[in-house]
């Protein structure tokens, strides 16, 4: 009678995996890279512009706030029209959803992802930037980003950029709100207490599956 012998070969689905696992050990590389460079020092801009504050009515902000916001919003119209409406957009869509399949209809998943690599990379130039613009940075600021862009993801439902907006929006009053209500001390909970809440009455998001099939 044969013997069975465990089948040892990675799994279809694992260099999505190892890519992420990778990504994330090289940014604690770059991340202490940098504190060995430049030290922990915390910066910001000096833009007299950009740190004076604009009120309306009882309603005040930054400039650099307020450029941010309008900056951010037509890039997500961008690219949710890129995603929509150009052949790399349908592209990505399409390698994401079925690796296997994109490839069949001639689509090359190792260019798309290059080309969606170099998107994100953009999109995280332009986070740090106004990040600088309107609040102070230091070289592990990235981690506590990385942690609230996930809950982000997984509240608006993956591949669902309005439930990315209206996730961010309710992530941003939730936090804000308990920072003046009650502590400060108890943003980070409130978040994540959102994050759960969320999960247990909509675990696909607020913007689930059945939006994203449309």
């Amino acid at each position: 009678m044969r013997r069975s012998v465990p089948d040892d070969r990675p799994h279809p689905r694992a260099p999505g995996l190892n890519s992420l696992i990778l990504t994330f050990g090289i940014g604690i590389i770059l991340t202490n890279a940098i504190l060995l460079a430049f030290a922990s020092d915390v910066r910001t801009t000096s833009s007299p512009v950009l740190q004076d504050a604009t009120s309306v009515g009882p309603v005040y902000a930054m400039n650099g706030e307020i450029v941010a916001f309008g900056v951010s919003l037509a890039l997500m119209v961008a690219l949710w029209w890129w995603l929509k409406k150009s052949w790399y957009g349908r592209a990505v869509r399409a390698v994401s959803s079925n690796r296997a399949a994109a490839k069949l209809m001639g689509i090359s998943p190792v260019r798309t992802e290059l080309v969606s690599f170099l998107v994100a990379g953009a999109l995280a130039s332009f986070a740090g930037v106004a990040l600088y613009t309107m609040s102070v940075v230091q070289p592990a600021v990235g981690h506590a980003l990385t942690v609230k862009a996930f809950i982000v993801t997984v509240l608006a439902g993956v591949g669902s950029i309005p439930g990315v907006f209206l996730a961010a929006i309710l992530l941003g009053v939730t936090e804000a709100l308990t920072v003046t209500l009650a502590s400060s001390a108890l943003q980070e909970l409130a978040g994540m207490v959102l994050f759960l809440l969320v999960l247990f009455l909509l675990p696909n998001g607020l913007f689930g599956a059945r939006a994203r099939r449309g």
